[in-house]
C-alpha cells in the first residue's frame, strides 16, 4: 500500500480508539489504523461510553430462521 499513500478509499470503521480509528478498506479488505492526529478536516473528541458488542449484534443477525408453513 506504500505506493498508494495519499489516495482516498471507502472504509468501514471497525473500532474507534482514543488514538485513532481502526478501519477496513471496503474494496480491498485491508485493515489498518488511521491516527487521530492525521484527521485535520475537523475537530474530534474522544468520549468513552458503554457500547454494545458488535459480535452480539452479528450473532442475532445471523441466527437461523424457522420457516412456518
Amino acid at each position: 500500500m506504500q505506493d498508494r499513500v495519499g489516495e482516498e478509499f471507502a472504509a468501514l470503521v471497525l473500532n474507534p480508539a482514543k488514538f485513532g480509528l481502526f478501519v477496513e478498506l471496503t474494496d480491498m479488505f485491508v485493515e489498518g489504523l488511521v491516527p487521530i492526529d492525521t484527521l485535520r478536516d475537523d475537530r474530534y473528541t474522544w468520549r468513552r461510553t458503554r457500547t454494545r458488542s458488535l459480535a452480539n449484534a452479528m450473532d442475532a443477525a445471523s441466527a437461523p430462521a424457522t420457516v412456518c408453513r
